[in-house]
Protein backbone atom coordinates (compact mmCIF):
# COMPACT_ATOMS: atom_id res chain seq x y z
CA UNK A 1 0.00 0.00 0.00
CA UNK A 2 0.83 3.17 -1.17
CA UNK A 3 1.43 6.09 2.22
CA UNK A 4 1.76 9.89 2.17
CA UNK A 5 3.55 12.22 4.90
CA UNK A 6 2.47 11.95 7.95
CA UNK A 7 1.52 15.24 9.10
CA UNK A 8 3.79 15.61 11.74
CA UNK A 9 7.10 15.30 9.97
CA UNK A 10 5.41 16.86 6.25
CA UNK A 11 8.07 19.68 6.43
CA UNK A 12 10.68 17.85 7.75
CA UNK A 13 10.44 15.26 4.64
CA UNK A 14 9.56 18.14 2.41
CA UNK A 15 12.84 19.90 3.25
CA UNK A 16 14.94 17.06 2.25
CA UNK A 17 13.01 15.97 -0.65
CA UNK A 18 13.16 19.27 -2.33
CA UNK A 19 17.04 19.32 -1.25
CA UNK A 20 17.40 15.85 -3.13
CA UNK A 21 15.30 16.90 -6.44
CA UNK A 22 17.71 19.28 -6.46
CA UNK A 23 20.86 17.64 -6.25
CA UNK A 24 19.99 15.21 -9.27
CA UNK A 25 19.05 17.56 -11.27
CA UNK A 26 22.62 20.10 -11.01
CA UNK A 27 24.50 16.75 -10.28
CA UNK A 28 26.20 16.56 -13.80
CA UNK A 29 26.67 12.91 -15.47
CA UNK A 30 26.52 9.96 -13.31
CA UNK A 31 23.76 10.02 -9.96
CA UNK A 32 25.29 8.42 -7.87
CA UNK A 33 24.68 9.19 -4.06
CA UNK A 34 28.35 10.24 -3.66
CA UNK A 35 28.07 12.30 -6.77
CA UNK A 36 24.59 13.96 -5.29
CA UNK A 37 25.93 14.43 -1.64
CA UNK A 38 29.14 16.42 -3.48
CA UNK A 39 26.62 18.69 -5.22
CA UNK A 40 24.51 19.57 -1.72
CA UNK A 41 28.09 19.57 0.24
CA UNK A 42 26.90 16.88 2.83
CA UNK A 43 27.72 13.85 3.64
CA UNK A 44 26.53 10.34 1.71
CA UNK A 45 25.75 8.64 5.16
CA UNK A 46 23.22 11.49 5.74
CA UNK A 47 21.48 11.11 2.65
CA UNK A 48 21.29 7.29 2.46
CA UNK A 49 19.81 7.69 6.08
CA UNK A 50 17.30 9.74 4.93
CA UNK A 51 15.89 7.74 1.98
CA UNK A 52 15.98 4.65 4.10
CA UNK A 53 13.67 6.67 6.28
CA UNK A 54 11.61 7.88 3.71
CA UNK A 55 10.73 4.05 2.65
CA UNK A 56 8.58 3.47 -1.07
CA UNK A 57 6.17 6.35 -1.61
CA UNK A 58 6.57 7.66 1.65
CA UNK A 59 6.26 11.20 -0.09
CA UNK A 60 3.90 10.56 -2.18
CA UNK A 61 1.12 8.10 -3.00
CA UNK A 62 -0.42 8.11 -6.57
CA UNK A 63 -3.59 9.96 -5.56
CA UNK A 64 -1.31 12.78 -5.59
CA UNK A 65 0.09 12.34 -8.65
CA UNK A 66 -3.83 11.75 -10.04
CA UNK A 67 -4.71 14.86 -7.88
CA UNK A 68 -2.05 16.54 -10.35
CA UNK A 69 -3.35 15.81 -13.63
CA UNK A 70 -7.36 15.98 -12.11
CA UNK A 71 -8.06 19.94 -13.95
CA UNK A 72 -6.99 18.80 -17.14
CA UNK A 73 -6.48 14.34 -17.90
CA UNK A 74 -9.70 14.99 -19.92
CA UNK A 75 -7.02 16.58 -22.71
CA UNK A 76 -4.97 13.71 -22.73
CA UNK A 77 -4.48 10.01 -22.83
CA UNK A 78 -3.15 7.30 -20.74
CA UNK A 79 -0.30 5.54 -21.83
CA UNK A 80 1.40 2.61 -20.61
CA UNK A 81 5.01 0.75 -21.58
CA UNK A 82 7.70 -1.14 -20.21
CA UNK A 83 11.53 -0.49 -19.78
CA UNK A 84 14.53 -2.34 -18.69
CA UNK A 85 16.74 -0.45 -16.18
CA UNK A 86 20.39 -2.10 -16.43
CA UNK A 87 22.06 -3.26 -13.18
CA UNK A 88 24.36 -5.11 -14.64
CA UNK A 89 27.41 -4.66 -12.39
CA UNK A 90 25.10 -5.19 -9.03
CA UNK A 91 24.44 -8.77 -9.18
CA UNK A 92 23.23 -8.48 -5.06
CA UNK A 93 20.59 -5.59 -6.19
CA UNK A 94 17.19 -7.29 -4.98
CA UNK A 95 14.66 -7.96 -7.80
CA UNK A 96 16.98 -7.97 -10.34
CA UNK A 97 17.14 -10.74 -13.09
CA UNK A 98 17.75 -11.50 -16.54
CA UNK A 99 15.28 -9.66 -18.39
CA UNK A 100 15.52 -8.89 -22.11
CA UNK A 101 16.42 -5.78 -23.52
CA UNK A 102 14.17 -4.88 -26.31
CA UNK A 103 16.17 -1.67 -27.24
CA UNK A 104 19.45 -3.92 -27.57
CA UNK A 105 17.63 -6.65 -28.42
CA UNK A 106 19.59 -9.43 -25.55
CA UNK A 107 19.66 -10.06 -22.05
CA UNK A 108 20.85 -8.12 -19.62
CA UNK A 109 21.00 -8.06 -15.58
CA UNK A 110 18.48 -6.04 -14.50
CA UNK A 111 14.81 -4.20 -13.20
CA UNK A 112 12.16 -4.23 -15.28
CA UNK A 113 10.03 -0.99 -14.86
CA UNK A 114 6.64 -0.76 -16.05
CA UNK A 115 4.50 2.91 -15.87
CA UNK A 116 1.75 4.45 -15.87
CA UNK A 117 1.49 8.10 -17.63
CA UNK A 118 -0.82 10.57 -18.95
CA UNK A 119 0.17 12.78 -21.74
CA UNK A 120 -1.70 15.12 -24.04
CA UNK A 121 1.63 15.16 -26.73
CA UNK A 122 3.23 17.52 -24.79
CA UNK A 123 3.58 17.04 -21.70
CA UNK A 124 3.93 13.74 -20.04
CA UNK A 125 3.19 13.02 -16.01
CA UNK A 126 4.29 9.53 -14.87
CA UNK A 127 1.77 8.44 -12.25
CA UNK A 128 2.39 4.96 -11.11
CA UNK A 129 4.56 1.63 -11.37
CA UNK A 130 5.17 -1.54 -10.98
CA UNK A 131 8.21 -4.17 -11.41
CA UNK A 132 7.80 -7.15 -13.07
CA UNK A 133 9.87 -10.06 -11.51
CA UNK A 134 10.90 -13.32 -13.36
CA UNK A 135 9.69 -16.81 -11.97
CA UNK A 136 12.64 -17.08 -10.76
CA UNK A 137 12.92 -14.05 -8.16
CA UNK A 138 8.69 -14.19 -7.84
CA UNK A 139 8.44 -17.44 -7.24
CA UNK A 140 4.63 -18.11 -6.12
CA UNK A 141 4.01 -14.22 -6.24
CA UNK A 142 5.09 -14.06 -10.52
CA UNK A 143 2.06 -12.13 -12.25
CA UNK A 144 2.63 -11.56 -15.82
CA UNK A 145 3.06 -8.01 -17.48
CA UNK A 146 -0.56 -8.26 -18.70
CA UNK A 147 -1.22 -8.47 -14.82
CA UNK A 148 0.65 -5.97 -13.52
CA UNK A 149 -0.18 -3.72 -16.23
CA UNK A 150 -4.19 -3.95 -15.41
CA UNK A 151 -3.85 -3.34 -11.60
CA UNK A 152 -2.53 -0.40 -12.85
CA UNK A 153 -4.90 0.54 -14.81
CA UNK A 154 -7.51 -0.50 -12.36
CA UNK A 155 -5.88 2.00 -9.85
CA UNK A 156 -6.81 4.88 -11.66
CA UNK A 157 -9.52 6.88 -9.82
CA UNK A 158 -13.31 6.74 -11.50
CA UNK A 159 -12.59 10.74 -11.03
CA UNK A 160 -9.77 10.83 -13.46
CA UNK A 161 -11.08 11.13 -16.92
CA UNK A 162 -9.15 10.84 -20.04
CA UNK A 163 -9.87 10.49 -23.20
CA UNK A 164 -8.23 6.82 -23.44
CA UNK A 165 -4.94 4.39 -23.21
CA UNK A 166 -2.30 3.96 -25.54
CA UNK A 167 -0.17 0.53 -25.80
CA UNK A 168 2.33 -0.97 -27.44
CA UNK A 169 2.02 -4.23 -29.06
CA UNK A 170 3.42 -6.37 -26.06
CA UNK A 171 0.32 -5.21 -24.30
CA UNK A 172 -2.16 -6.00 -27.46
CA UNK A 173 -3.07 -9.30 -26.29
CA UNK A 174 -7.05 -10.89 -26.06
CA UNK A 175 -6.80 -11.18 -22.35
CA UNK A 176 -5.60 -6.70 -22.04
CA UNK A 177 -8.22 -6.92 -25.30
CA UNK A 178 -11.25 -8.13 -23.61
CA UNK A 179 -10.55 -6.61 -20.34
CA UNK A 180 -10.59 -3.16 -21.76
CA UNK A 181 -13.71 -3.85 -23.35
CA UNK A 182 -15.09 -5.43 -20.06
CA UNK A 183 -14.11 -1.93 -17.92
CA UNK A 184 -15.10 0.36 -21.22
CA UNK A 185 -12.03 1.94 -21.98
CA UNK A 186 -10.93 3.00 -25.32
CA UNK A 187 -7.64 1.88 -26.58
CA UNK A 188 -5.79 2.39 -29.56
CA UNK A 189 -2.20 -0.18 -29.87
CA UNK A 190 -0.13 -1.39 -31.99
CA UNK A 191 -0.74 -4.61 -33.65
CA UNK A 192 1.41 -7.58 -34.50
CA UNK A 193 1.51 -8.05 -38.26
CA UNK A 194 1.44 -11.68 -38.34
CA UNK A 195 -2.37 -11.10 -36.05
CA UNK A 196 -5.52 -13.15 -38.31
CA UNK A 197 -8.70 -11.10 -38.19
CA UNK A 198 -11.75 -10.91 -40.39
CA UNK A 199 -13.06 -8.99 -42.35
CA UNK A 200 -15.52 -8.83 -45.47
CA UNK A 201 -15.46 -12.50 -45.60
CA UNK A 202 -12.29 -12.68 -45.85
CA UNK A 203 -9.47 -14.11 -43.08
CA UNK A 204 -6.31 -13.41 -42.96
CA UNK A 205 -3.32 -12.11 -41.53
CA UNK A 206 -3.31 -8.16 -41.14
CA UNK A 207 0.04 -8.17 -43.10
CA UNK A 208 -2.11 -10.20 -46.27
CA UNK A 209 -5.54 -8.76 -45.44
CA UNK A 210 -6.76 -7.52 -49.14
CA UNK A 211 -8.61 -4.97 -47.19
CA UNK A 212 -5.56 -3.25 -45.50
CA UNK A 213 -3.57 -2.78 -49.36
CA UNK A 214 -2.57 0.19 -49.72
CA UNK A 215 -3.26 2.08 -52.55
CA UNK A 216 0.14 4.60 -54.57
CA UNK A 217 -0.51 7.25 -53.14
CA UNK A 218 -2.16 5.89 -50.02
CA UNK A 219 -0.57 6.27 -46.46
CA UNK A 220 -3.25 4.80 -43.94
CA UNK A 221 -6.50 3.26 -43.86
CA UNK A 222 -9.33 1.45 -41.56
CA UNK A 223 -11.19 -1.30 -41.72
CA UNK A 224 -13.61 -2.99 -38.85
CA UNK A 225 -12.71 -6.98 -38.36
CA UNK A 226 -13.33 -9.69 -35.70
CA UNK A 227 -10.03 -11.36 -34.27
CA UNK A 228 -11.37 -13.82 -31.23
CA UNK A 229 -14.89 -12.56 -31.31
CA UNK A 230 -14.14 -9.21 -30.62
CA UNK A 231 -14.96 -6.51 -33.40
CA UNK A 232 -12.11 -3.99 -33.93
CA UNK A 233 -10.72 -1.06 -35.44
CA UNK A 234 -7.69 -1.86 -37.39
CA UNK A 235 -5.57 0.76 -38.78
CA UNK A 236 -2.60 0.15 -41.70
CA UNK A 237 -0.05 2.91 -41.54
CA UNK A 238 2.86 3.74 -44.29
CA UNK A 239 5.80 5.49 -42.30
CA UNK A 240 9.01 7.18 -43.51
CA UNK A 241 11.74 7.04 -40.89
CA UNK A 242 14.89 10.00 -40.89
CA UNK A 243 16.54 7.19 -43.33
CA UNK A 244 13.60 7.56 -45.64
CA UNK A 245 13.20 3.78 -45.25
CA UNK A 246 9.63 2.81 -45.96
CA UNK A 247 7.64 0.82 -43.25
CA UNK A 248 4.37 -0.27 -42.63
CA UNK A 249 2.50 -0.23 -39.10
CA UNK A 250 -0.47 -1.76 -37.94
CA UNK A 251 -2.56 -0.38 -35.47
CA UNK A 252 -5.80 -1.61 -33.69
CA UNK A 253 -8.53 0.27 -31.17
CA UNK A 254 -11.94 -0.20 -30.19
CA UNK A 255 -14.17 2.90 -31.23
CA UNK A 256 -14.62 4.52 -34.19
CA UNK A 257 -12.73 6.99 -35.86
CA UNK A 258 -10.40 8.23 -39.32
CA UNK A 259 -6.97 6.39 -39.81
CA UNK A 260 -5.49 9.97 -39.21
CA UNK A 261 -6.59 10.55 -36.12
CA UNK A 262 -5.59 6.90 -34.71
CA UNK A 263 -1.95 7.46 -36.16
CA UNK A 264 -2.01 11.13 -34.33
CA UNK A 265 -3.26 9.09 -31.37
CA UNK A 266 -0.67 6.68 -31.10
CA UNK A 267 2.32 8.56 -31.75
CA UNK A 268 1.31 10.15 -28.19
CA UNK A 269 2.92 7.39 -27.07
CA UNK A 270 6.40 8.43 -27.50
CA UNK A 271 6.10 11.01 -24.63
CA UNK A 272 6.29 7.71 -21.73
CA UNK A 273 9.47 7.17 -24.44
CA UNK A 274 11.02 9.76 -23.35
CA UNK A 275 10.22 9.62 -20.11
CA UNK A 276 12.13 6.37 -20.01
CA UNK A 277 14.93 7.43 -21.55
CA UNK A 278 15.29 11.08 -19.50
CA UNK A 279 14.87 8.91 -16.33
CA UNK A 280 17.59 6.37 -17.14
CA UNK A 281 20.20 8.55 -18.73
CA UNK A 282 19.98 12.18 -17.11
CA UNK A 283 17.48 11.73 -13.64
CA UNK A 284 19.97 8.69 -12.71
CA UNK A 285 17.85 5.59 -12.49
CA UNK A 286 20.15 3.39 -14.03
CA UNK A 287 22.94 4.76 -11.75
CA UNK A 288 21.36 3.85 -8.45
CA UNK A 289 23.45 0.61 -7.21
CA UNK A 290 21.60 0.20 -3.55
CA UNK A 291 21.23 -3.51 -2.82
CA UNK A 292 17.77 -2.83 -0.97
CA UNK A 293 14.77 -3.30 -3.27
CA UNK A 294 12.86 -0.30 -1.41
CA UNK A 295 15.73 2.01 -1.80
CA UNK A 296 15.37 1.48 -5.55
CA UNK A 297 11.76 2.14 -4.93
CA UNK A 298 12.53 5.25 -3.60
CA UNK A 299 14.73 6.28 -6.24
CA UNK A 300 12.08 5.94 -9.13
CA UNK A 301 9.22 7.62 -6.32
CA UNK A 302 11.48 10.60 -6.00
CA UNK A 303 11.90 10.21 -10.16
CA UNK A 304 8.37 10.83 -11.16
CA UNK A 305 8.28 14.13 -9.24
CA UNK A 306 11.27 15.90 -10.34
CA UNK A 307 9.89 14.45 -13.88
CA UNK A 308 6.73 16.34 -13.24
CA UNK A 309 8.82 19.32 -12.00
CA UNK A 310 10.71 19.38 -15.23
CA UNK A 311 7.35 19.21 -17.86
CA UNK A 312 6.21 21.97 -15.52
CA UNK A 313 9.39 24.18 -15.84
CA UNK A 314 9.16 22.57 -19.88
CA UNK A 315 5.38 24.72 -20.18
CA UNK A 316 6.81 27.55 -18.39
CA UNK A 317 9.41 27.80 -20.76
CA UNK A 318 7.73 26.88 -23.55
CA UNK A 319 10.64 24.94 -24.04
CA UNK A 320 11.08 21.50 -26.74
CA UNK A 321 12.37 19.18 -24.74
CA UNK A 322 12.85 18.00 -21.32
CA UNK A 323 16.20 17.77 -21.77
CA UNK A 324 16.99 21.66 -22.91
CA UNK A 325 14.67 22.20 -18.87
CA UNK A 326 17.75 20.32 -17.43
CA UNK A 327 20.04 22.31 -19.08
CA UNK A 328 18.90 25.36 -18.26
CA UNK A 329 17.85 24.67 -14.80
CA UNK A 330 21.66 23.70 -14.73
CA UNK A 331 22.67 27.05 -14.97
CA UNK A 332 21.07 28.05 -12.17
CA UNK A 333 22.23 29.16 -8.76
CA UNK A 334 20.81 26.65 -6.08
CA UNK A 335 18.66 28.88 -4.16
CA UNK A 336 17.00 30.09 -7.71
CA UNK A 337 16.08 26.74 -8.17
CA UNK A 338 14.52 25.41 -4.73
CA UNK A 339 12.39 28.56 -5.30
CA UNK A 340 11.30 26.80 -8.75
CA UNK A 341 11.15 23.62 -6.38
CA UNK A 342 9.25 25.14 -3.66
CA UNK A 343 6.85 27.05 -5.79
CA UNK A 344 6.18 23.87 -8.27
CA UNK A 345 5.41 21.36 -4.72
CA UNK A 346 2.61 23.53 -3.75
CA UNK A 347 0.87 23.49 -6.85
CA UNK A 348 1.60 19.64 -6.61
CA UNK A 349 -0.01 19.26 -3.33
CA UNK A 350 -2.26 21.87 -3.27
CA UNK A 351 -1.26 23.70 -0.21
CA UNK A 352 -2.81 26.54 0.83
CA UNK A 353 -1.27 30.37 -0.25
CA UNK A 354 -0.18 31.07 3.04
CA UNK A 355 2.45 27.71 3.75
CA UNK A 356 3.61 28.65 0.60
CA UNK A 357 4.69 31.93 1.17
CA UNK A 358 6.09 30.40 4.57
CA UNK A 359 8.36 28.18 2.87
CA UNK A 360 9.62 30.49 0.13
CA UNK A 361 10.68 33.16 3.11
CA UNK A 362 12.31 30.24 5.33
CA UNK A 363 14.11 29.57 1.97
CA UNK A 364 15.31 32.96 1.44
CA UNK A 365 15.84 33.58 5.43
CA UNK A 366 18.36 30.20 5.35
CA UNK A 367 19.96 31.51 1.70
CA UNK A 368 18.56 28.50 -0.16
CA UNK A 369 19.79 25.94 2.27
CA UNK A 370 16.45 23.75 3.87
CA UNK A 371 18.74 20.24 4.11
CA UNK A 372 19.67 19.98 7.94
CA UNK A 373 20.31 16.73 8.38
CA UNK A 374 23.85 16.09 9.80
Amino acid sequence: MLHSIINNSKKFYTNFILNFACGVILTPQRKTIPSIAKTLNITCCSIYRFLKKQRPYVSFSPQRFFNYIKPFSQDGFFVIDDSVVTKQFSKSIEGTSEVFDTITNRSCLGLSLITLAWTNGNETIPLVYALWYNKDVAKEEYKTKIALAQELILSIPSSINAQGLIFDGLYATKEMREFLVQMNIRFVARAATNRVVESIGVKRALKQHPALKLRKNEHSRTIKAEWHGLMLYYTVEKRKDKNGETSIVFLVSNFPDSSKEYVRIYKLRWGIEMFHRTAKQSLGLKDCQSTNLDMQKVRICNLFYIYAFLQHQKKLRKASSVELVIRSLQMLKREDLLIALVAFNQIFHKSCIYKHILLILTLLNTGGVLLNIE
